[in-house]
């Protein structure tokens, strides 16, 4: 039976996505001051991001992750994404050889803040397969090797870790728009199947973001998981993608 260290009955993951000023000036802040660790997924091309790349290392050295979420946030190009993805940009005409150069390097830019060469991929729209007409693959088959996991699919699921390459493709919760109540209910339902639950964030608060959850629910979730982290694992997702990938199955 898969067990969680220290006797933990569970894992959580806080991942905030693409790099957004307010992840770095007041989110990570406020997480550290409740003693947690997240993973923020930055994507390279961000405006944001690229008003100071430099200044992310002090979210680094609070202990959070800097994920590489790529440098174009490249997507399936369908109806729900077609208004923000440029042709050139749609995962279904990308190579392999594309996409590893450029997460590749995208790591290095990373790496250059933070000083790490372990760190996570966020799947950019939770696409996991690149290629189209049948010809489609799998993405972790492609940068297994330059990643300890991927977060992959919104599925709403808990990961139940059975097998090392389960961290390929991690299923992830939508946080945004979300209660309190709800994320709660949701972690309890993840202490009973002994599983990882990862929450997937954008904005925080009206106007942050089209996708966000409201600040005062998301405060509510921070002050919660500080006080009741006795038997849950907290930890940035590459954390705890490494423990399942270096477990004796």
């Amino acid at each position: 039976m898969f067990t969680w260290p220290d006797e933990k009955k569970c894992a959580i993951t806080l991942t905030y996505d693409d790099g957004m000023i307010y992840h770095k000036d007041y989110v990570a802040p406020l997480l550290h001051e409740y003693g947690l660790k997240a993973t923020f997924y930055i994507t390279l091309s961000s405006k944001d991001f690229q008003k100071d790349p430099i200044d992310w290392k002090k979210v680094s050295n609070m202990g959070h992750e800097l994920g590489n979420h790529s440098i174009f946030h490249p997507c399936r190009k369908n109806k729900d994404t077609e208004s923000f993805i440029d042709d050139c940009y749609d995962l279904k005409k990308y190579s392999s050889k594309r996409f590893k150069d450029e997460l590749h390097l995208a790591n290095i830019v990373l790496q250059i803040i933070d000083g790490k060469k372990e760190r996570s991929y966020g799947a950019t729209c939770c696409d996991i397969k690149i290629g189209e007409n049948g010809e489609e693959i799998f993405i972790g088959d492609i940068i297994n090797d330059i990643f300890t996991g991927i977060r992959g699919e919104v599925t709403g699921e808990n990961l139940k870790p059975k097998k090392k390459e389960d961290v390929l493709n991690v299923p992830c919760y939508g946080a945004d728009g979300r209660s309190f109540k709800m994320l709660k209910s949701k972690i309890k339902e993840c202490k009973q199947d002994n599983g990882w639950s990862v929450f997937i964030i954008h904005g925080i608060g009206r106007g942050s973001h089209e996708f966000y959850i409201e600040k005062e629910e998301h405060l509510e979730l921070v002050k919660w998981l500080s006080i009741n982290n006795k038997d849950i694992w907290i930890a940035p997702f590459y954390e705890i993608a490494k423990y399942i990938k270096d477990y004796k199955f």
